[in-house]
């Protein structure tokens, strides 16, 4: 599984912003995220960006194409996973 879809997974399970903590945390190990990267915030600005993402794509459709999406979820994502977390 990729890196969006997994990303997409887990902000849709029943407890998405602890299943995206634990991945921030594990991702800060491997540096896939940035060390002081915030696991909270972070996983509440990705499960924000998905659902606006979702909204956006829900109203127009015919706009967002999946590619569209994850290239637009990729863009959001991935600076907040490089950069520490604002205090």
């Amino acid at each position: 599984m990729g890196f969006t879809a997994a990303l997409i997974q887990m902000t849709s399970s029943d407890d998405p912003v602890a299943n995206l903590e634990q991945a921030i945390r594990a991702w800060r190990r491997t540096g896939l995220a940035h060390e002081s990267a915030d696991p909270r915030v972070t996983a509440d600005a990705i499960i924000a960006a998905v659902d606006g993402l979702g909204v956006r794509a829900s109203l127009e459709p015919g706009d967002w194409p999946p590619e569209r999406q994850l290239r637009t979820l990729r863009a959001l994502i991935e600076p907040l996973l490089r950069s520490p977390t604002p205090q």
